[in-house]
């Protein structure tokens, strides 16, 4: 159970510092930017939203090797969306590089 615990935890606190980026860069964004910063934003919370589903409801509970390899599986699904939301912010970042004053 602590380690379900811990895992919940850290599902939380990757969301919160992905949401607390996005927020960044909603504040100081241009307009044009907004729309995608939201589809980011939404992006994150059905992330945390499934993950946190995923790991209340592990199925096999009585068979080890069978919950090692979903919680195995749910990692690396979790890694790849972390991956996609950061390429995108990122994205953002190149872009207000390259827009900053000089």
């Amino acid at each position: 159970m602590a380690n379900n615990r811990i895992l919940k935890k850290v599902i939380g606190e990757v969301s919160e510092d992905l949401y607390l980026e996005s927020l960044f860069y909603y504040q100081y964004a241009p307009e044009e930017s907004l729309e995608h910063i939201e589809e980011i934003i939404s992006k994150i919370n059905a992330m945390q939203e499934e993950f946190l589903q995923r790991t209340n409801n592990v199925p096999g509970k009585a068979n080890p090797k069978m919950v090692k390899s979903y919680y195995s599986v749910l990692k690396e699904d979790m890694n790849k969306s972390i991956q996609e939301i950061t390429a995108d912010l990122d994205e953002l970042n190149e872009k207000f590089i390259n827009n900053a004053p000089k």
